[in-house]
């Protein structure tokens, strides 16, 4: 069989290169259901939804628990506000891996900061009183390791697909690390690395 002319292929209606790259990308191996791939992809979708089941009962504790105001500010509401929100994308980012979609991505990355923001107010705002260790070691062994478990899960999942759109487009070898690749979607513009 003969390779198509660039020429040739411009010739094409739009409906006939889609069908033609449909069929390509049904020819790319992906990891199968049973590879450690699959299995290392659903650990942080599976803890992403049991960290919103824990939540629920932590947020109803604060908010029985937290006094309603401290230092001149509304406390209990800024705490049990910004963990609820916590616990709402926690919850759209399981389903969303779940689901496999690619938005995910941006549920893993936001999840992530959000711990991260959590244990640094958590740990700066006991410094000095009797919940200070209880918050660095909640920060040390919880939340900066499940941030951490997240945010390695979002930059693999845009590794697996930009390697998916090189090999579509043709490219064989080492891929250029994500600091040096460019858009997917997007021309190239000129004069950029």
């Amino acid at each position: 069989m003969a390779m198509p002319t660039a020429s040739e292929v411009r010739s094409w209606t739009p409906g006939e290169r889609a069908a033609v790259a449909r069929l390509l990308d049904q020819l790319v191996e992906r990891p199968t259901g049973t590879s450690g791939v699959i299995r290392r992809r659903r650990l942080p979708i599976v803890a992403a939804a049991i960290g919103a089941l824990v939540m629920l009962p932590w947020i109803g504790y604060l908010a029985l628990s937290l006094p309603l105001a401290e230092s001149g500010g509304a406390w209990r509401v800024a705490w049990v506000g910004f963990d609820v929100m916590l616990a709402l994308v926690l919850m759209t980012t399981a389903w969303l891996g779940f689901r496999h979609r690619q938005v995910a991505i941006l549920g893993l990355l936001v999840s992530s900061t959000m711990l991260l923001t959590d244990a640094w107010f958590d740990v700066a705002l006991s410094y000095g009183t009797g919940e200070q260790w209880g918050a660095i070691l909640s920060a040390a062994v919880l939340e900066i390791p499940f941030a951490i478990l997240l945010a390695s899960s979002a930059i693999s999942i845009l590794k697996r697909t930009s390697s998916t759109v090189a090999r579509l487009r043709g490219h064989e070898g080492t891929l250029p690390s994500l600091w040096h690749q460019q858009f997917l979607v997007a021309p190239l513009l000129s004069g950029s690395n």
